[in-house]
């Protein structure tokens, strides 16, 4: 319960992360490109009027300008591109075959005769900006501004890795801190739980030794009077079951804490219940039910299990439908095998299970002890699942089912 907690918990914080995340990312790429766009535009409009309304080009206010808004000005007249004397940057230099293309194909496009014109052209990884117009001295102007969009790039991942490394620390924090939280909430409920497992196995083995001492001396004694009388009788009798029960009660303790090993292997279902019905049939018979094996299919049916533990849990079955139908009752044994898997039942033609039941351990309002938890468990711990089924068309059918192995 509580690894399930964490990880739910875990991959909830995870999620909120994500969605913070989006939204910050998100509006910081948002404000960038407004601002990106507001300095594209208040770069063109101070270097055309740099260039376009003075008589005197000032080429240092312009390199200045340039670095200021992080664009590229090229300077042409209507013949040939103005040598602008100061030092270039590599990356101007790299965008100018480009920028030398875009004019051209701008040239091209212009319209006969006119004199001014500012227009944002198509280019690829960059904002251009195109202004052409006749200047006071006769000379025709052409300004193009690039602003290359990876700048842009670079500076919303410098924007948000602030933001991104701040919410993750913070959801590791939380993490962190919901792992503490989780376990400090649940040790006092494991370790209530891990002392009543140690109690029922420690229970189970103090209870063992008188047990058999008791079993041992009853058969002594039932030997020596020449016959076991009524009274006799019943103390062996409630002594095995007493010993039954304890067995169950360490199986039990066993498993929850994990300490059980099994011995998994192939394993043949068509023997495995052949074995079952040769143990159970003169049980049966003698209690006045009768136990019937059904045919075994033609293929032989393989499973992965281990087969002491699988032999006993259809034994636990097998023992309820003794212990809780009428006498006359008939216990069929069987198995079917579809569609990849593989069911072993037990079903009796008995009063079957209350119409309202939705737990297995009571039938008629008799409680059907630790067995049926104990098959349950062994059941899952060997990759299978224990069904339930009433009122086909009477009586109750049990099942363990299991992955079916190609032979």
């Amino acid at each position: 319960m509580q690894d399930k907690l964490r990880r739910s918990g875990t991959w909830l914080l995870l999620g909120v992360f994500c969605v913070l995340w989006v939204i910050v990312c998100r509006q910081i790429t948002q404000v960038l490109q407004q601002n990106y766009g507001d300095r594209f535009t208040n770069a063109r409009a101070l270097l055309e009027k740099a260039v376009l309304e003075s008589t005197r080009v000032d080429l240092e206010q312009l390199s200045l300008l340039e670095r200021q808004y992080g664009v590229f000005l090229y300077l042409y007249n209507r013949n040939e591109e103005i040598e602008l004397p100061y030092s270039i940057s590599e990356q101007k230099e790299a965008w100018q075959p480009q920028a030398a293309a875009l004019v051209q194909s701008c040239r091209e496009a212009l319209p006969a005769g006119e004199e001014h014109l500012q227009e944002e052209p198509a280019f690829a990884g960059a904002r251009a900006s195109y202004t052409v117009q006749r200047l006071a001295s006769g000379q025709t102007a052409e300004l193009l501004i690039l602003q290359p969009d990876d700048a842009m790039r670079n500076a919303i991942l410098r924007a948000c890795l602030g933001p991104t490394v701040a919410l993750l620390l913070a959801c590791l924090f939380l993490i962190m801190f919901y792992r503490l939280w989780l376990t400090r909430a649940f040790t006092p409920a494991y370790a209530a739980q891990k002392a009543q497992l140690d109690f029922l196995s420690l229970a189970g083995h103090e209870l063992r030794t008188p047990v058999t001492v008791i079993r041992s001396n009853t058969e002594l004694l039932a030997q020596e009077k020449g016959g076991a009388p009524t009274i006799l009788h019943t103390i062996q009798t409630e002594t095995l079951r007493m010993d039954v029960l304890i067995e169950d009660l360490i199986l039990f303790s066993r498993m929850q804490t994990k300490n059980l090993q099994l011995n998994l292997q192939r394993v043949d279902a068509c023997e495995l219940l052949l074995d079952c019905y040769t143990r159970f049939y003169p049980l049966l018979s003698a209690e006045g039910r009768h136990l019937i094996l059904q045919p075994p299919p033609e293929e032989d049916v393989f499973l992965q299990a281990d087969p002491m533990r699988l032999g006993q849990m259809l034994g636990i079955l097998v023992s309820n439908a003794n212990a809780h139908t009428p006498v006359g009752t008939t216990v069929t044994l069987g198995l079917e095998s579809k569609d990849g898997w593989v069911e072993l039942y037990v079903q009796d033609d008995g009063p079957g299970l209350p119409s309202d039941s939705k737990q297995p351990e009571t039938v008629q309002g008799t409680h059907l002890g630790v067995g049926l938890p104990i098959a349950r468990e062994l059941a899952k711990m060997q990759g299978g699942t224990l069904l339930q089924q009433s009122g086909i068309p009477h009586g109750a059918r049990f099942a363990f089912r299991f992955p079916l192995i190609q032979d």
